[in-house]
């Protein structure tokens, strides 16, 4: 099939149509940006981040979800956690009880170590760093 070849092949190239429709900075900003992707150590779980981007002197937020690995509850995923400020780089215990993650929920602009069991409970702070002045 040569819909994907170029001309010089000898066959007529096909360009993919695009939607003239135009992208609005608020449609932008609205759409979740998923990164920091983690695979429970039995391999059934995945802890990933994702926030709204956001504007320029906005303080972000962002949250951690998990979602099975064969897709079950990947349609409408609910946060894992739920709070003000950035929740992020998520990282399980060895034996998959607990998550791991950085979070600036107690003061916007200096992350914290925390670790949560799986299973239900608290977020339990792990340090106290104290934010540093230029």
């Amino acid at each position: 099939m040569c819909s994907q070849r170029l001309r010089q092949d000898g066959c007529d190239s096909h360009v993919a149509r695009v939607d003239p429709r135009l992208i609005t900075a608020d449609e932008i900003l609205t759409r979740q940006v998923v990164s920091q992707v983690a695979l429970a150590p039995d391999n059934t779980i995945v802890a990933y981040v994702a926030g709204p981007a956001t504007r320029e002197g906005e303080h972000s937020t962002s949250h951690i979800y998990l979602v099975a690995v064969d897709g079950r509850g990947a349609q409408q995923p609910d946060p894992f956690m739920t709070g003000r400020g950035i929740d992020a780089e998520p990282c399980w215990s060895p034996d998959g009880h607990s998550l791991a993650f950085t979070s600036d929920r107690d003061e916007p602009g200096t992350a914290q170590l925390y670790a949560i069991p799986l299973h239900g409970g608290e977020a339990r702070r792990l340090t106290s760093h104290r934010r540093l002045h230029a």
